[in-house]
């Protein structure tokens, strides 16, 4: 009897030491940081990107085909490698230049660019002026810059002067200025 307490007291330190070192090992794995803040992983050398950031109003123009954007954002970050800015408090206006229509005219409070796709994704109190008394309201929606087109899968609210319509969707054609709105609600001022 004491023999086997004996055994299963040794195996129990046993597995209790190699516990502690497999601990310190997964720890020392964890932090291990190369002098210059690489990442090693299966040969492989990883960089975190150091975004470019700039503070103040900035001014972008863009043209794709019959858009012409304007943007002002009071912050950017823009990652070279991923291609990808983060804006914030951003206005901006889109003009169709083969069309004498009112520019559109959005505002939001944070947005990101994607370079290759073309597409620009606003969040944070949106708000659409379509150029004529329409109002459009939403959390989040996409600009697809090389469609022409604003659309989203969230609530919006669109108002006028007399007539408040609420949605769970919207696509808008900037190049026409048609909007569609998918199960629309409205309450119409008589």
């Amino acid at each position: 009897m004491k023999r086997s307490k004996i055994q299963f007291k040794s195996i129990l330190r046993f597995v209790s030491l190699a516990g502690l070192l497999i601990l310190f090992f997964i720890f020392i794995d964890a932090s291990w940081e190369t002098p210059d803040d690489h990442t090693i992983s299966k040969g492989i050398i990883i960089t975190e990107e150091e975004p470019l950031t700039i503070s103040r109003p900035i001014v972008q123009e863009f043209e794709i085909d019959s858009l012409k954007l304007q943007m002002v954002a009071e912050n950017a970050q823009v990652f070279e490698q991923k291609q990808i800015t983060k804006l914030s408090d951003i206005k901006i206006q889109l003009f169709n230049t083969k069309s004498n229509n009112a520019p559109t005219k959005i505002v939001a409070q944070s947005g990101e660019m994607k370079s290759e796709s073309g597409i620009m994704r606003l969040w944070g109190q949106v708000r659409i002026d379509t150029g004529g008394d329409q109002t459009l309201k939403t959390e989040e929606i996409f600009l697809n810059q090389k469609r022409n087109t604003i659309y989203n899968e969230s609530n919006v609210r669109v108002t006028t002067e007399h007539d408040e319509i609420i949605s769970s969707a919207l696509h808008y054609d900037i190049s026409t200025g048609v909007l569609i709105l998918k199960k629309p609600e409205a309450k119409i001022k008589l």
